[in-house]
C-alpha cells in the first residue's frame, strides 16, 4: 500500500494527536489522585497497671463505652484543629462523628489521640518537631475524667491503631471515723507541691 503525501500528512497528525491524548491523560491520572482517608481506628488502652478495669472507684477508665469521644490532633501541626472521633461498641473501633472530611484521618500523617479536647495545650518542639502536651484536670469534674493521651501513631488504610495512657496516677486512702458507729461527714485532704 502507497501512500500519497497528503495521506502521510494526515497520518503522521493523527499519530501526534494519539501521543499528546495519551501524555495528557497520564497527567490527569496523576492530578486526580484523591486523598486518602481513615475511615476508622481502634484505641486500646495501656496493659500493665495495678487497677483492674472493675475497680471504678479509682475513676480510672480501662474499657470503651459505647458514645465515648476522643480528638485526634496532627503531630507537630499546632494550628490543626482536633478530629472528633466516637467510639462505636458493635465494631469497638473510633469512627468520625460525622461523614465529612474534617473529623476523618488522612493515610500517611502521624496523629496522637487525647480525651476532653479543652484540657491540653500543645506546642511544638522547637529541635524535634513533634508536639508538646500539657495538660491539666478539669476543674470540680472528679477522677471519672481524668486526662488521656495516646502514642503518636500513623495512619494507615487498615488497622490505624494506638495505645491510650492515663496521665496521672489515682491513690486510694481508706479512711474511718475516729469514734465506732459515727459516720464519717468530711475529710479535707491537702497536699503541698513545688513548681
Amino acid at each position: 500500500l502507497r501512500l500519497n503525501d497528503n495521506m502521510k500528512k494526515i497520518f503522521y497528525l493523527f499519530a501526534a494527536t494519539l501521543v499528546l491524548a495519551a501524555v495528557g491523560c497520564s497527567k490527569d491520572d496523576a492530578a486526580q489522585e484523591e486523598v486518602k482517608y481513615v475511615s476508622e481506628i481502634k484505641i486500646g488502652f495501656e496493659g500493665d497497671t495495678r487497677v483492674t478495669a472493675a475497680h471504678s472507684a479509682a475513676g480510672l477508665k480501662f474499657a470503651w463505652e459505647d458514645g465515648d469521644v476522643v480528638y485526634l490532633y496532627e503531630d507537630g501541626n499546632t494550628s490543626a484543629t482536633a478530629k472528633c472521633l466516637e467510639y462505636d461498641a458493635t465494631s469497638a473501633t473510633f469512627k468520625p462523628q460525622n461523614a465529612n472530611n474534617t473529623n476523618k484521618l488522612q493515610v500517611g500523617n502521624k496523629y496522637f489521640a487525647v480525651t476532653y479536647s479543652d484540657w491540653y495545650f500543645i506546642s511544638k518542639d522547637e529541635n524535634t518537631g513533634a508536639s508538646v502536651v500539657e495538660s491539666k484536670l478539669g476543674g470540680g469534674t472528679g477522677v471519672e475524667n481524668i486526662p488521656m493521651i495516646s502514642d503518636v501513631f500513623e495512619a494507615t488504610a487498615e488497622n490505624s491503631m494506638t495505645t491510650m495512657h492515663h496521665l496521672v496516677g489515682v491513690v486510694e486512702i481508706p479512711v474511718k471515723a475516729a469514734v465506732a458507729g459515727v459516720q464519717l461527714q468530711q475529710m479535707y485532704l491537702y497536699s503541698q507541691r513545688s513548681n
